[in-house]
């Protein structure tokens, strides 16, 4: 177990090395034509807003991905067709036609950056949802979307702030593996919430006054206690376990 994190925390450097190094080359892409394939960048991604210029490769982990006023003129379905989609920031602000963004449950999402959503859209992703980070000030505001598959936190330096209530249903859940998650006072949703156990980065989270609902019948919040390695700020924060079932809460020592 030693030789796996320090492995692990050897590639997460690595990665945050990478990362620092790419977001000189960050590109802006946006989404054109209503309808359309993620990897279809010759008819979809182009370069500016409502342009007719298109990027020669679908978004990286440090380009930034915008749907605006001008992506969907009739309304449309962006359908995710790799088995991984990456960027920095994706932005739905201002987009119109009430869009879908789809993608089934092979198929995942990694964001590096920050996460706006728009009310008047239907996210319908059934994969995974992971947001890695390297640097602090990244923000997630759902809109009221609800995340559909267990969502993950990750990254050396990452920080994750919350800006309205953040849930994930279908009894998936919370993984935080490194980094440091701010609820920032809103409520959040889950079938449980896993933090990750020692050995792994510095990871934090701060709950505020939020109210934390434990969803699934036999829901739990699993702790390792890795002394300075993990801060668990609970505040003046409500947690709530909404199953029928058992529901706990564990805080093992890491021996």
């Amino acid at each position: 177990m030693k030789k796996y994190t320090l492995f692990r925390k050897s590639v997460l450097l690595i990665c945050a090395i990478v990362w620092q190094f790419s977001t000189l080359s960050a590109l802006n892409y946006y989404w054109v034509g209503g309808s359309g394939l993620w990897s279809d960048h010759n008819n979809h991604w182009a370069t500016t807003s409502g342009g007719n210029v298109f990027h020669d490769q679908v978004p990286q982990s440090m380009d930034n991905v915008f749907f605006d006023a001008n992506s969907f003129p009739a309304g449309g379905t962006v359908t995710i067709d790799p088995t991984i989609i990456y960027c920095m920031n994706m932005d739905w602000t201002g987009a119109t036609g009430t869009p879908i963004f789809e993608g089934p449950s092979d198929k995942q999402v990694w964001i590096y950056g920050s996460l706006t959503l728009i009310p008047d859209m239907t996210w319908n992703i059934y994969g995974e949802v992971h947001f890695r980070a390297f640097q602090l000030g990244k923000t997630i505001f759902s809109a009221g979307q609800t995340f559909n598959s267990s969502v993950f936190f990750d990254g050396v330096g990452g920080e994750w702030t919350f800006l309205d209530e953040f849930t994930v249903g279908n009894g998936a859940g919370i993984f935080l593996y490194g980094g440091t998650i701010r609820t920032n006072n809103q409520t959040v949703t889950a079938g449980y919430f896993y933090i990750a156990c020692g050995g792994s980065p510095q990871l934090a989270i701060y709950l505020g006054s939020s109210v934390l609902n434990i969803t699934s019948s036999n829901g739990f919040i699993y702790i390792c206690n890795s002394g300075t390695n993990l801060i668990f700020d609970a505040g003046t924060s409500n947690i709530i376990f909404q199953g029928i079932g058992t529901a706990t809460l564990h805080d093992y020592a890491d021996n």
